[in-house]
């Protein structure tokens, strides 16, 4: 397959991958936490449309963060705020 073929899918999912491996060899990942960074990124990567994360701006990442907030209605005892930081602390790395 040549190379402007490849789906920005495809190349988000290598970087997935490649990312993951290095940080099992850094800090070595439970499976749950693996799962959790995985499934995390590949949110990431679907919000945005599948756009390449390099080409994913400061507003993006933030519009994607904002989507896990939630009013005191529907959460009265901010429980949302925990998810934000994970996701977050996964997104910064």
């Amino acid at each position: 397959m040549k190379p402007e073929f490849i789906s920005s899918s495809a190349l988000n999912s290598d970087l997935i991958n490649e990312y993951m491996a290095a940080l099992q060899t850094e800090i070595n990942l439970t499976d749950a936490r693996k799962d959790l960074n995985i499934c995390t990124l590949r949110k990431f990567s679907q919000f945005h449309k599948n756009k390449l994360f390099m080409n994913i701006t400061r507003d993006e990442i933030i519009s994607f963060l904002n989507s896990y907030r939630e009013t005191d209605t529907s959460d009265p005892l901010h429980k949302w705020i925990g998810t934000y930081n994970i996701v977050r602390l996964i997104l910064m790395r």
